[in-house]
């Protein structure tokens, strides 16, 4: 795989090796969440490990608005940027097809966000 481009203007989401994602980020000096679904393929398992991974507010309604509404929110996102690595998608994509569908609508929707305001925001699906 060609070296992963991690600047505002290729925030995307997309499949790629948890590996490469980490040494990409890396290198980038940007921070990296695990949001790991591998033992729970759950939209509440999901919402729960974005909540804890993120450190989410308390208000936090474990929603897909909500989730939303917090990952569009300035709070909780390094200034420098994030990059995300959903560990266990595949699974949950094969046993929550809507929900997967949904999350990578949320999470496409948060990285077009912050690619206007020139922030990198990126999920990688391992």
């Amino acid at each position: 795989m060609s070296q992963l481009k991690l600047d505002a203007a290729h925030n995307r989401v997309a499949p790629a090796p948890a590996a490469s994602v980490t040494a990409a980020a890396q290198a980038a000096g940007l921070p990296l969440f695990r949001i790991d679904t591998t033992q729970l393929g759950t939209k509440a398992a999901l919402l729960a490990a974005c909540a804890q991974t993120l450190a989410l507010p308390r208000h936090f309604g474990k929603n897909w608005d909500a989730l939303a509404d917090c990952l569009m929110d300035a709070d909780w996102l390094p200034p420098s940027g994030c990059v995300l690595l959903w560990l266990g998608s595949r699974a949950f994509e094969a046993t929550a097809p809507e929900d997967f569908a949904i999350a990578r609508d949320v999470f496409g929707e948060a990285a077009a966000f912050w690619k206007v305001r020139g922030r990198p925001f990126h999920l990688f699906l391992d």
